[in-house]
């Protein structure tokens, strides 16, 4: 019977997987900048922040529910979650029903196209019109399990950024009034702020 030894070293030759999430999140994709302006961008990425990690849990939600009616939607429940509208994807609360038409892009534009963390269901078809409007209310999305380990990765980018955020606000108030308590309640005011984005 194997025994505990601290002279055993534990090794595994798989290269790990160290994607540059940073860059993935905020750095526009080289070979789409048209699809994407540099305003649109911006839009999305500050969307993403505040809340994209309610996205993420909603993501993992739907892919524990088990198809209703797995003969009319064939792909495999164990490789993706259940299909809903993009709309459906988005939980309800005060400031997501405000940002909803830039949460349908992020979801579009970002998590489906760039990500690939949700893809809509085999025989789906859309198409944009004259006015570039992209018409998904007969498209449902769905989850894709394998690539749920991304899901923690997001997080921390999402984390660092209101830590970033809370940190240049801190420097910037004590600079400018040379008082720690100030820096400190701006630290607190942000942290509320941050919390309250999520009602």
């Amino acid at each position: 019977m194997f025994k505990f030894d601290e002279t055993y070293k534990v090794i595994d030759r798989t290269p790990p997987f160290t994607g540059n999430y940073l860059g993935l999140v905020f750095k526009r994709p080289q070979k789409d900048k048209k699809s994407y302006p540099l305003v649109q961008w911006i839009k999305m990425s500050s969307v993403e922040i505040i809340v994209g990690e309610e996205l993420l849990e909603n993501f993992i939600n739907s892919a524990s529910v088990i198809k209703a009616n797995p003969k009319k939607e064939p792909q495999n429940n164990s490789d993706y979650g259940y299909p809903h509208n993009l709309n459906d994807h988005i939980p309800s609360g005060f400031v997501t029903n405000i940002l909803r038409p830039h949460i349908l892009n992020l979801l579009y534009f970002k998590y489906h196209r760039i990500y690939g963390l949700i893809q809509p269901v085999k025989g789906s078809k859309y198409d944009a019109d004259e006015n570039k409007n992209i018409d998904l209310s007969y498209t449902r999305f769905q989850a894709k399990k394998s690539l749920f380990y991304q899901y923690i990765a997001l997080r921390r980018v999402y984390d660092i950024s209101w830590l970033v955020i809370n940190i240049s606000i801190d420097v910037f108030i004590y600079f400018v009034t040379s008082e720690i308590q100030w820096a400190l309640l701006s630290a607190l005011f942000v942290e509320s702020v941050r919390r309250l984005l999520k009602i």
